[in-house]
């Protein structure tokens, strides 16, 4: 009673008492390790962009190694090519390595000297006759000395040879040694030793190229390449390893969110407790009441348990004697050793569960461990909806998304999952699974229910898997666990399909009896739905996954979104991405083009060409063209029997018969396969190439009604096509041509009716507009037995684009287009297509705006890349920009325009006229983008006066009768849109305002009359790369005349006088220059002056440091030659003739 009286009875006690006692030092560890995994994880974020920017960096070094490996091999080749043309003038065969090294060993400065000596005495002649009349005495020492010379050029010959004996020369040239052989030789020695050059820089260019590698797969080694390393793959995989870290830590936070709001609870209690005393104080107070009441517990149980003893031992001695009270506690021993054994037996039991929720993936452990109420709510939902998916009810508790998946899940729910009888007993069917980040085939043994053995002897299930001839391969035990009374349940298990193994058998053996046996063999294909192998129509899905061996085929391609090579155990297969929305059918065909198996939505299906090699590079107007190969025909029909009412008419280039037979004819020609009829069309072909029509004819039994079905195609010999480009982007106005070179078969012609010829052959050359998507012609045939001509059409690899919206309808679209931005965003939609993307060599591309300001990922769906322009929205508005710039950006980092999107309304190319006679002013004008409605405003931009100001809708161009006449100047013309919340006095527009154009006014007559009575005053100067520059000075010219001195005739030149006062001065008087006059062009529409030079023909200099202009040359004892730094040569002067000082007017 003591104790009871001193226990405290505050609710906060009771709860934290609920908890353990060290709970705060707990949660305070868990926030240190959670802390501790998320620093870790945060590193690791850092590190990988860290691994992202230094591979960057050896990608764009070890490219641009390759990059110079390219040049010196071109190079190289080259000088290889100069060797072989000039080798071939002296050599009798190509050079080899050995001629080679000969000509490298030899000495061209002793062959050079004993050449220039050979020339010379070979040039030595001697007129005996001559010499003999004139120099009768010394005739005999003059020819003494000529056969002194003519052995002496023997002799240097026979050494010359000597050096060249073991090079292949010509003949003549080694017998009569021409002087132009010594340089060509000499010119291949220099190209050979160039090209060694050459070589060892690209051995040491590949050892740095490689050396580049080597670091790049270190530092990416982590991530197993299995193909070449390129900024795409390294922006993928390490996006993906961020990724799964950004989750992690994201579920951390989470989870450090929880730890904290735990820590705060626990220390508001523990502050509670204490009178707002502080949580150290709650701490000893709930301490103390811990103690106490473990006490209280204690004593409460030890009396309870005493009581207990006591009415019992009461009960016994009053209604037992002695010996029955001696045989009920030998039978309770007993009882309590039965008990205990039990109970370890349910210990093991219960050990062999897995940890809670163990086959979720962490996410959503997390969420439904740690989300508390909505957790329950969410899954107490999903029950709910699950029982009105069961009793075909329409669920309405949660999202449309969840309940659509939960209702798939229940429709795929294998009829295995049902129990066999009533008892509860139940086997369920294994089945494949496919896991894509392993690359690994599953086996998933699903559990099973079995009854709990009679003799209650457990034996573990035994997993049995065999090969195709009953070997055993492989025993795996499963553990087993109480599922209810009477009741056991195995374990779910996932095995990897067996490596070499074509089929296998599992069967799972217990209490030496199979309870369950299936078979699986190896596929050629498998269909995936999220990583579960089909068995179920695939055609029932709207997306998804095949594997499918490399050299199988899928029909129709189109449908195909993504594909990936696999590795390892899976190499000779690839993994496929489809999108099969209303498709009605779908092939698989072998490399020989047969169909193995074919799906269908509906059991009957429309006759229809199926397979066949289809050329993606011609069409012939609405007709498929074949190279080679014809298609399949295929239909469905009801009975075998039904096929004798079928028959096939075939012809070619509208004439010639090839079969017209009834198909119980062909019955062993064709293949029939669950009522499906494959007509392999390729068995009438025989190289017969031409414009095939196939009529399928079917009657009905009573011959009451006849049904024809028509196709007509295309079967061409095979040639090659070769664009000079992969993808052409959308033309922009004013492209160069584009080319496209055929290599037709022997007899074979193109004859095209656009496009210009280059050259006319088999080998054909043609020029066109990129801007067309079809290169229209005629394909003729002049093979014997086998001539006709027919319309073919070149498909142009033109990337395509369409938007589709409530109030905008591109389609088709290949040019460069401008939008206005209300006609795409005063509406909830806005869908862009890039149309088919098989005829290029991307699967996924980025939509970006304004050269990646941001960008949009694409949806691949069947042969169209989708985006969702609403996306782009807030950016294009909130802009400054007049135009956005839509482009794709492909996976391998090329961008190609689309189309621009204009938020501003724009006025281009003003055009300003002024009668003076009639005192009328026409303006014209383009204008980009939508008004609604504008002011037409003339300033003067001396006074900024306005001039005139006009109200203007739809129209550009206007005429106006003004009051005054106007003088030759320079005016601002203002394009104004009409603001009906502002009608307020229009101010004079800022400098670089949109819409605002500067513009002179005027015959050019007038502004000479002017400039002539007024002068000029060069206000800056521009240099010869275009920057401008100020003056600090008045540079005025007066007195300004036509030139006394024409270089040219009809030469529009003047002169003046050239004078110069100082601003900051204004009492100087004006200094004249010494060299006038000064003499220029003016150019009266913008003000410019140029060849400003003076007396002398002299330019002028100016000083960016003192804004000065300089005349003559500044001598080194000049103050201002320390300047010379800052010296450049003015080429341009700009000038305002209305800038006059008051002296001047």
């Amino acid at each position: 009673n003591k104790l009871i009286k001193n226990r405290n009875n505050i609710t906060e006690i009771d709860q934290l008492l609920e908890l353990p006692s060290d709970f705060l030092e707990q949660k305070t560890n868990n926030l240190t390790a959670v802390e501790d995994e998320i620093s870790n994880y945060q590193n690791k974020i850092m590190e990988i962009e860290s691994i992202k920017k230094k591979s960057n960096e050896l990608l764009k070094l070890r490219k641009e190694e390759q990059r110079k490996i390219k040049n010196l091999k071109n190079k190289k080749e080259k000088i290889q090519a100069k060797i072989g043309e000039e080798s071939s003038g002296i050599f009798d065969q190509e050079l080899d390595l050995t001629v080679v090294k000969v000509i490298k060993n030899i000495n061209f400065d002793e062959l050079s000297i004993k050449l220039s000596n050979y020339k010379k005495y070979n040039n030595f002649k001697i007129d005996a006759e001559t010499l003999k009349g004139i120099f009768s005495k010394i005739i005999f020492w003059f020819k003494n000395q000529y056969f002194i010379l003519k052995g002496e050029k023997k002799k240097i010959k026979s050494d010359i040879q000597e050096i060249l004996k073991d090079l292949p020369l010509k003949n003549h040239i080694y017998n009569e040694l021409p002087s132009v052989f010594f340089t060509k030789l000499k010119s291949i020695n220099d190209l050979i030793l160039k090209k060694g050059n050459i070589e060892n820089k690209i051995n040491k260019s590949k050892e740095t190229n490689s050396t580049y590698q080597k670091k790049l797969e270190e530092k990416l080694s982590f991530l197993e390449p299995e193909t070449g390393i390129n900024y795409s793959f390294i922006e993928a995989e390490l996006a993906k390893k961020a990724k799964i870290i950004e989750e992690k830590i994201s579920a951390l936070i989470y989870r450090k969110r929880s730890v904290l709001e735990e820590i705060k609870n626990y220390k508001m209690k523990l502050n509670i407790i204490s009178g707002d005393k502080g949580i150290e104080i709650g701490k000893s107070i709930l301490e103390e009441e811990r103690k106490l009441r473990k006490k209280l517990n204690k004593l409460k149980k030890e009396l309870d348990y005493q009581e207990h003893k006591l009415n019992n031992l009461l009960d016994i001695v009053s209604s037992k004697n002695k010996n029955e009270i001696k045989n009920l506690l030998i039978h309770l021993k007993s009882d309590l050793k039965s008990k205990k054994k039990k109970l370890k037996t349910d210990q093991k039991k219960l050990e062999a569960y897995p940890e809670r929720l163990y086959s979720l993936i962490e996410p959503s452990r997390i969420f439904l461990f740690q989300a508390e109420d909505i957790a329950v709510d969410f899954v107490y939902k999903s029950l709910i909806t699950l029982e009105k998916v069961k009793d075909n009810k329409n669920p309405s508790v949660l999202a449309n998304r969840i309940s659509k998946k939960l209702k798939e899940w229940w429709n795929d729910f294998d009829k295995a999952n049902s129990p066999n009888d009533n008892d509860g007993i139940y086997n369920k069917n294994p089945y494949l699974e496919y896991i894509n980040e392993k690359n690994e085939l599953l086996i998933s043994v699903p559990e099973q229910i079995i009854k709990y053995p009679q003799s209650n002897k457990l034996k573990q299930p035994i997993l049995v898997i065999k090969d195709k001839n009953n070997e055993v391969i492989k025993k795996i035990k499963l553990d087993l666990r109480v599922h209810k009374k009477d009741l056991l349940k195995t374990e779910f298990k996932k095995i990897k399909f067996p490596q070499n193994q074509k089929m296998i058998s599992l069967e799972i053996i217990f209490k030496e009896e199979v309870i369950l046996e299936t078979e699986f063999e190896r596929e050629n294909f498998y269909f995936l739905q999220s990583n579960r192998v089909l068995s179920l129509n695939p055609l029932a899905y709207q997306k998804l996954g095949l594997i499918l061996k490399n050299n199988f085929k899928i029909e129709p391609q189109n449908i195909v979104m993504q594909k990936e090579d696999l590795s390892g155990n899976f190499s000779e297969y690839s993994y496929y991405q489809l999108y099969i929305n209303d498709l009605e059918i779908l092939n698989i065909l072998n490399e020989n083009g047969f169909v193995i198996e074919t799906f269908k939505k509906t059991n009957y299906i429309e006759p229809q060409l199926i397979a066949g090699k289809i050329s993606s590079n011609l069409k012939s107007k609405n007709k498929k063209v074949y190279l080679e190969k014809a298609p399949i025909l295929l239909f469905t029909i009801k009975e075998l029997t039904n096929l004798r009412l079928w028959q096939l008419r075939i012809s070619i280039n509208k004439g010639e018969k090839i079969v017209n037979i009834n198909l119980r004819k062909l019955e062993n020609q064709i293949k029939i396969k669950n009522k499906m009829v494959y007509i392999y069309l390729n068995n009438f072909f025989n190289y017969k190439y031409g414009l095939y029509e196939v009529r399928l004819r079917k009657r009905s039994s009573k011959h009451s009604m006849i049904k024809n079905i028509d196709f007509s195609f295309l079967i061409l010999p095979k040639f090659n096509i070769k664009y000079d480009k992969d993808v052409y982007p959308p033309v922009i106005n004013g492209e160069d041509y584009a080319e496209i070179k055929l290599k037709l078969p022997e007899n074979c012609y193109f004859d095209y009716e656009d496009g210009e010829v280059v050259s006319k052959n088999q080998l054909l050359k043609i020029q066109f507009n990129p801007g067309i998507k079809l290169l229209n012609g005629y394909f003729i045939s002049e093979i014997k037995n086998n001539e006709f001509k027919v319309s073919l059409s070149l498909i142009i690899p033109i990337i395509k684009w369409e938007i589709k919206s409530p109030q905008l309808n591109l389609t088709d679209q290949s040019r460069v287009k401008e939008i206005w931005h209300e006609d795409l965003y005063n509406q909830e939609e806005a869908q862009l297509a890039i149309n088919n993307i098989d005829r290029f060599d991307f699967d996924n591309a980025d939509l970006i705006l304004n050269n990646d300001q941001q960008k949009i990922r694409s949806k691949k769906l069947g042969n169209k890349l989708i985006f969702d322009l609403m996306r782009f929205a807030d950016d294009i508005k909130n802009s400054n920009n007049s135009v956005q710039e839509i482009s794709l950006k492909t996976g391998n980092d090329n961008v190609y325009d689309l189309f621009k999107i204009r938020t501003k309304w724009e006025i281009i190319n003003p055009s300003v006229k002024y009668r003076k006679e009639e005192n009328i002013v026409k303006i014209g004008w383009q204008q980009l983008g939508r008004d609604h409605g504008k002011n037409i405003i003339l300033w003067n931009k001396k006074s900024k006066e306005k001039i005139f100001s006009e109200e203007i809708n739809n129209n550009n161009k206007l005429i106006v009768n003004l009051k005054k006449k106007i003088l030759p100047n320079q005016y601002r013309l203002q394009f104004k849109e009409k603001d009906t919340w502002n009608s307020g006095e229009a101010k004079y527009p800022a400098d670089n305002t949109l819409n605002v154009f500067d513009l002179t006014i005027g015959d050019k007559k007038d502004f000479i009359a002017v400039i002539k009575d007024k002068g000029l005053v060069i206000t800056k100067v521009e240099d010869e790369n275009g920057d401008k520059f100020p003056l600090n000075y008045d540079y005025k010219i007066t007195e300004i005349r036509d030139a006394s001195k024409l270089e040219f005739e009809n030469e529009e030149r003047y002169e003046g006088n050239l004078i110069i006062c100082n601003k900051k001065e204004n009492n100087l008087q004006p200094e004249k220059l010494e060299y006038n006059p000064v003499s220029f062009y003016y150019k009266f529409e913008n003000s410019v002056l140029s060849l400003f030079v003076d007396r002398e023909k002299d330019g002028f200099t100016y000083c960016k440091k003192c804004q000065k202009l300089f005349w003559d040359t500044i001598d080194k004892n000049h103050f201002e030659y320390k300047h010379s730094k800052y010296h450049i040569l003015a080429v341009r002067y700009y000038v305002d003739y209305n800038k006059i000082s008051e002296e001047l007017k």
